[in-house]
């Protein structure tokens, strides 16, 4: 996958290797994004499939069962204990791909912009005085803020998908 990300966007060893693990971790949190829709759909089953008590127990344990989530047993109490597991989840998952995503991406367009610099410094001065020095520059940093913007934001996600 690194040589597939240093084929199609022009990035180093360290930026493909970054980009696989923003792609990884916006892979999971998108699988555990699915998770509340899922806790969800059970419920609507238990509800509108009247799996219920007057207790408030879905699907009341029966005398002699060992676990309960194996007889589809559905508690108030396990509602939210699995909301909280789901929250704390996502939260680490979040907290880790906005790490990967932005810390990595800023630190490969910063080296680009060192990598232009260094090219710049290369070319002759007679190419300055014959070019508008603020249109060269310009254009130059709005084509490494276009790729910062897609590294960032775009490129992890879709191939995630």
């Amino acid at each position: 996958m690194k040589t597939w990300f240093k084929k199609h966007f022009a990035v180093s060893e360290l930026g493909a290797e970054t980009l696989q693990k923003a792609t990884f971790a916006c892979f999971l949190t998108d699988l555990w994004n699915m998770t509340p829709v899922i806790l969800l759909m059970f419920l609507a089953d238990q509800l509108l499939n009247h799996r219920f008590t007057p207790e408030g127990s879905f699907f009341p344990i029966q005398k002699g069962s060992f676990s309960p989530l194996l007889k589809g047993a559905f508690s108030p109490l396990l509602l939210c204990l699995s909301c909280i597991l789901i929250l704390l989840v996502l939260y680490v998952l979040l907290s880790k791909e906005y790490v990967c995503l932005y810390d990595a991406t800023y630190k490969e367009s910063a080296n680009l912009r060192k990598e232009i610099a260094g090219n710049l410094a290369d070319l002759p001065i007679a190419y300055f005085s014959r070019h508008d020095l603020t249109d060269l520059s310009e254009s130059i940093m709005s084509d490494v803020e276009r790729i910062e913007h897609a590294l960032s934001h775009s490129v992890p996600k879709v191939v995630a998908m």
